[in-house]
């Protein structure tokens, strides 16, 4: 009896380790179903297929029976590729890039932002283990610059160009909060102030903007909620109206600002069941420094991606999954929004961002169909022109970021193909030419 009860205790023991991976794996295959190129997808499909695998094992070495052993003697190799590719997939995200190109997109790491002062392009990006600070005066050489001891540990998110040179947002990879740093000639950078919501909260900043009124940034905390901050001058924050709360499942994307009114948009997420969520898009208003008023459901089932500004009033890109088709919104006051009418360029495609470069609003994106980088551009947001930046780009590629010097124009993203920063240059955003930069802010 003692040795069926000690028998018995270690087969509960064993279950018990087996099943909770394997239904931890589940759940984030649910959760994910309707982001198949997320990591969070990958890792549950690797723990369910090394759980169940696992549990085959145990089965087929307590309760085999004739015919079937064949097919439980598998079961260890595939526990081992279950864990194997888990591992891989996070662990070596160079390994899941080449090897998952069509399953994972290369967020974690790269070129974030592109800006331009004084006929200088500077990129704004981040690598392991640390900021990096690409500078480059005709688009196409690029150099690093930027001390090390400023950029180590840092991950950068955004920039722009103020009266007293660039200002940068990110934040440290060791502490959650935001990290500013600063640059009078695009050459030497300086650690600025941190900032933060307080109150036990992590921020993670996404954006910048400039108003009137100063600066504002904006991000989401490790709360899961949308935080807003204010600076006069780039030196000192402060937390805007309303505070974080925990768990509100709010996410801003970017944030535009038109005089002293400001738009951030962004997106909710909210868990339906067990067999997936759904994502909304929101946006916040503020005017003159008031809080931010949000509102919900102004873009119907379709997702927005960014916000500008366009003759004192707004433009947000997006796009609809169920349509397979881009869109655009306009906006007076960043609270009511008309979608730009249908265009045969807005056709299974997906616009990423978009940007006023000096009075032609550009949004950029991808083909549906054959993965193509492309972009629109308008001069007055109601009919778009569509042209493509690169038709030879592999799976994951993408720009995240463009800008101008008035005679060329400069995209910065990402070559999964060379695992490198690219940067695509254009006189007439008709006729591109891209540039790997070999010394590159990607992992």
């Amino acid at each position: 009896m003692v040795a069926s009860g000690v028998g018995m205790s270690f087969r509960w023991y064993v279950w018990l380790l087996v099943l909770i991976p394997a239904l931890f794996g589940f759940v984030s295959l649910t959760l994910e179903v309707g982001d198949m190129r997320s990591s969070g997808f990958l890792a549950g499909l690797a723990l369910t297929i090394g759980g169940l695998a696992i549990l085959l094992l145990v089965k087929g070495r307590w309760r085999a029976v004739r015919g079937v052993r064949r097919m439980f003697a598998l079961a260890p190799a595939a526990a081992l590729g279950g864990i194997a590719v888990l591992g891989l997939a996070i662990g070596v995200p160079e390994f899941a890039q080449a090897q998952f190109g069509w399953f994972m997109e290369p967020d974690a790491y790269g070129p974030r932002a592109i800006v331009v002062r004084d006929g200088t392009f500077v990129v704004v990006g981040d690598e392991r283990p640390g900021a990096v600070i690409l500078r480059s005066h005709d688009g196409r050489s690029w150099s690093r610059v930027g001390d090390a001891s400023v950029l180590e540990g840092l991950q950068m998110r955004d920039a722009l160009v103020t009266d007293a040179g660039i200002v940068a947002i990110g934040q440290p990879s060791d502490d959650a909060v935001g990290q500013v740093l600063t640059s009078p000639d695009a050459m030497t950078w300086h650690a600025a102030s941190r900032f933060g919501p307080g109150s036990g909260f992590g921020i993670a900043p996404i954006a910048v903007a400039a108003s009137d009124d100063g600066l504002i940034a904006v991000g989401s905390t490790y709360g899961n909620d949308a935080a807003f901050f204010h600076s006069a001058d780039g030196q000192t924050w402060t937390t805007s109206v309303p505070a974080p709360v925990f768990d509100d499942g709010e996410s801003p994307i970017d944030v535009a600002c038109a005089a002293t009114v400001c738009v951030t948009v962004g997106e909710r997420y909210t868990t339906g069941s067990l067999v997936g969520g759904t994502r909304r898009a929101i946006t916040w208003t503020s005017s003159d420094g008031e809080p931010w008023v949000l509102s919900d459901g102004v873009f119907g089932t379709a997702m927005v991606t960014a916000v500008t500004t366009f003759d004192d009033g707004f433009v947000a890109s997006g796009y609809d999954d169920g349509l397979h088709r881009a869109m655009l919104w306009t906006s007076p006051n960043g609270r009511i929004w008309t979608p730009v009418d249908d265009q045969p360029g807005f056709h299974r495609a997906q616009m990423d961002g978009l940007t006023n470069l000096g009075g032609t609003v550009v949004a950029f994106g991808r083909d549906l169909d054959t993965d193509a980088i492309v972009v629109w551009t308008s001069d007055g947001t109601s009919r778009w022109q569509r042209s493509t930046v690169d038709d030879n780009a592999t799976t994951g590629s993408r720009i995240r970021a463009i800008t101008t010097d008035g005679d060329t124009t400069a995209a910065v993203g990402v070559d999964t193909a060379h695992h490198a920063t690219a940067v695509w240059t254009s006189e007439d955003m008709r006729i591109w030419r891209k540039t790997i930069v070999a010394d590159r802010p990607t992992s």
